[in-house]
């Protein structure tokens, strides 16, 4: 038999998807841009990453990027010095 009532359940680290916390860096692989003009991207995991930052991408390239931002769908990201 189940019973109901409340159960205290650890609270979620805020602003945190998976193992993308933000600060972590990563490699990104550039696609392309997204709608906005930034640089789009996969991260080693395959989840897309939209990257700020002042040195122009073009698809093929590498970037080292710093997560920002987890979003439900992708990472919001800045480019690493």
């Amino acid at each position: 038999m189940i019973h109901g009532g409340s159960r205290d359940l650890p609270a979620k680290p805020a602003n945190r998807i998976g193992p993308f916390s933000p600060c972590r860096e990563l490699e990104v692989l550039v696609e392309g841009t997204d709608r906005d003009g930034r640089a789009r991207g996969r991260t080693p995991c395959n989840r897309i990453a939209h990257v700020t930052g002042d040195k122009p991408a073009t698809p093929g390239d590498y970037l080292r990027v710093r997560i920002t931002r987890g979003l439900p769908n992708s990472l919001l990201a800045e480019a690493a010095a």
